[in-house]
C-alpha cells in the first residue's frame, strides 16, 4: 500500500473543507492565533517581583495581545525558571487566584483563556476547570519522556479524561506530541504518538520544534495531519514568526501559539505582535 502524502496547501481557502466546530465555539475562528502570557516569577520563585506587579504584567500582555488582533491567550507560569520550594498544591492555589484575575480581565475583551501549569498536569486542569478558563495545554499527554533537566514524566491522558468526565468538563485540550525541551522514552513514532493523543480525547494536537523558537519540522506537521481525524485541529507550539506562519498553514496547521518571535527583551512588542497578524492575514486567509 502506498503511504498517503501531504499536500501542502496553495489556497488556504482549502482549511474550510475542514469544520472544527469545537475551534468556533471558543474562539469565533477555527483558525485561531493565540499569544502566550507568561506569568512573572510566582511567590516562592527566584525574582517575583510582588503580586501586583505580576497581574499589572499579566493585564498589560492580555490587552496588548488583544488589539494586535489575536483570537485567545495561554497563561503558562514560563517565569518559574528556579524549582518551587513548596508543594505542586500550593502553587495550583496561587496560579488559580492569578488565573481567575486574568479570566475576569478577557472576558471584559471577548478575550478565551487557556492555562498550562508546567509538568502538573492534573493541576492544570482542575485550576483551569475552575477558574472559567476555555482550553488547557499540556506538554506531556501520552509520551513518556526525559526533559532537558533530567525529569522524568509520564503521560496522563486517562486520567485526565477522568477527571474532564468527573468534573463535567467542556475544557478543549490542547496535547503536544514529541514536545520540545525533552526526548521520548517509550519508543513510539511522531505519528503513533498523534494518534494516540486524538484517540485520548485531544482536540488539538501540537507540534513543536526541539527548542524554544525552532520551528516544527514542516514533515512533521504534515504527518501529524495525516495521522489524526479531520476534524482534530492541529497547532504549532514553537517558532511561528512573521516570516514563516504562511508556511506553517500550508502543511497542516491551523492553529498557532506565539510567544517569544513577538517580544523584545522580554516583554511583548506591539508592532512585532501585529506583524505577526498582519503575516497570518495574507492574501488567501478568508477565514479572519
Amino acid at each position: 500500500m502506498k503511504a498517503e502524502i501531504y499536500k501542502p496547501i496553495q489556497n488556504r481557502k482549502e482549511h474550510l473543507a475542514v469544520k472544527h466546530p469545537e475551534l468556533q465555539k471558543v474562539f469565533a475562528t477555527e483558525q485561531p492565533m493565540i499569544g502566550m502570557v507568561h506569568l512573572l516569577p510566582l511567590p516562592g520563585y527566584l525574582g517575583h517581583p510582588g503580586m501586583d506587579v505580576l497581574m499589572q504584567d499579566a493585564f498589560e500582555k492580555v490587552h496588548t495581545l488583544k488589539a494586535a488582533g489575536y483570537d485567545g491567550v495561554l497563561v503558562e507560569n514560563d517565569g518559574d525558571k528556579i524549582p518551587y520550594a513548596g508543594k505542586n498544591i500550593e502553587r495550583r492555589d496561587v496560579v488559580r487566584g492569578i488565573l481567575k484575575q486574568i479570566v475576569e480581565e478577557a472576558n471584559l475583551l471577548s478575550m478565551p483563556v487557556g492555562l498550562e501549569i508546567l509538568y502538573d498536569d492534573l493541576g492544570t486542569f482542575q485550576v483551569a476547570n475552575e477558574a472559567g478558563a476555555k482550553f488547557v495545554r499540556f506538554d506531556v499527554y501520552v509520551d513518556n519522556v526525559v526533559t532537558a533537566r533530567g525529569s522524568e514524566i509520564h503521560g496522563n491522558a486517562e486520567k485526565i479524561q477522568e477527571l474532564k468526565h468527573y468534573l463535567g468538563s467542556n475544557l478543549l485540550i490542547f496535547a503536544d506530541v514529541h514536545v520540545k525541551h525533552a526526548k521520548v522514552t517509550d519508543g513510539k513514532t511522531l505519528e503513533q504518538s498523534a494518534k494516540q493523543a486524538a484517540a485520548m480525547g485531544a482536540d488539538v494536537i501540537s507540534v513543536t520544534g526541539e527548542w524554544t523558537g525552532l520551528q516544527p519540522d514542516l514533515n512533521d506537521l504534515q504527518v501529524v495531519r495525516l495521522s489524526i481525524p479531520e476534524n482534530v485541529s492541529v497547532a504549532v507550539g514553537s517558532g511561528a514568526n512573521a516570516e514563516n506562519v504562511q508556511t506553517l498553514l500550508a502543511n497542516g496547521a491551523n492553529v498557532v501559539l506565539v510567544g517569544s518571535s513577538i517580544k523584545t527583551n522580554g516583554k511583548i512588542d506591539s508592532e512585532k505582535a501585529q506583524a505577526f497578524i498582519e503575516a497570518v492575514k495574507g492574501k488567501n486567509d478568508i477565514s479572519r
